[in-house]
């Protein structure tokens, strides 16, 4: 009998026709302001699928939830290996990446002037030819007069630029695309329909599990610094101090992270800063 996806819980959509690929098994991770990553182990009758059909292009896996709702883990195909037998079919192995990723994949040097740091970053995606991202902060961002991107991956720049100004991201999945979203504060989040509440049901605990549930919780604690200080020198006012300093509920008096130069001119700017690196 032919594989088919048809009433499966899985459904994979690649490049390829419909059945020339069935999922077989997935595992991955997820994390705010991380490129996400996800492997899949697929199944074929096919043991001669040229890679290149599936390489850099997107793949969709569909699953089926309760009540005919749907969930999509989308991502472009980084890695596509062929693997041998698995019983009685071929296997394969595909990792997912997102969009981003690729920017990994570019190293440059670059000077981009009289811009915001949203606006460098949102520059960036789409010299690439990327537009898959949606604009969500709600925090106000200072105009830097120069701003180097110099000997590093744009990837790496666009990460440094995020971390230095509070900002993080995390993707959103659909059928057939992923788009990232900038994020600087919890009202960039929406409440994920039917996930309002979800069962733990502990390792031990033997009870029938139906649907999506979380196995594991911890809680931990530790020690940071108090105190988060920044300054910088301004040479058309050589006498005003621009120190600046953050103070972490929470933390420990005895420390605090200095730092010079800040990179700004103005207190405002500096505050912010400060305020970012604490957070």
């Amino acid at each position: 009998m032919a594989l088919t996806q048809d009433q499966r819980q899985f459904i994979v959509t690649t490049p390829l026709e419909k059945d020339v690929l069935l999922f077989y098994n997935m595992h991955g991770s997820e994390e705010l302001g991380r490129l996400f990553k996800y492997e899949l182990d697929l199944l074929s009758t096919d043991a001669n699928i040229n890679l290149d059909d599936v390489l850099g292009e997107q793949l969709t896996v569909e699953l089926m939830l309760a009540n005919d709702k749907k969930r999509h883990f989308n991502g472009y195909v980084s890695s596509f290996r062929y693997m041998g037998m698995q019983d009685d079919y071929h296997l394969y192995k595909a990792t997912l990446r997102p969009w981003l990723w690729f920017l990994t994949r570019s190293a440059d040097c670059r000077i981009f002037q009289n811009k915001k740091v949203p606006d460098i970053i949102k520059e960036v995606f789409r010299d690439f030819g990327y537009s898959e991202f949606e604009d969500q902060l709600s925090g106000e961002y200072r105009q830097w007069e120069y701003c180097v991107q110099y000997r590093e991956t744009a990837f790496n720049f666009v990460s440094r630029l995020m971390e230095q100004e509070g900002i993080y991201y995390y993707f959103k999945h659909e059928q057939g695309s992923h788009t990232l979203v900038l994020a600087d504060s919890i009202s960039a989040h929406n409440r994920i329909s039917d996930y309002e509440q979800i069962p733990f049901y502990p390792p031990q605990q033997k009870e029938r599990r139906e649907g999506e549930y979380v196995d594991n919780w911890f809680v931990s604690k530790g020690i940071e610094p108090q105190r988060f200080t920044l300054s910088d020198f301004d040479f058309t006012k050589p006498k005003s101090s621009l120190e600046v300093r953050q103070t972490i509920e929470d933390g420990y008096a005895d420390f605090e992270i200095f730092d010079y130069p800040g990179e700004y001119t103005e207190l405002d700017a500096g505050q912010a800063a400060a305020r970012a690196r604490a957070e």
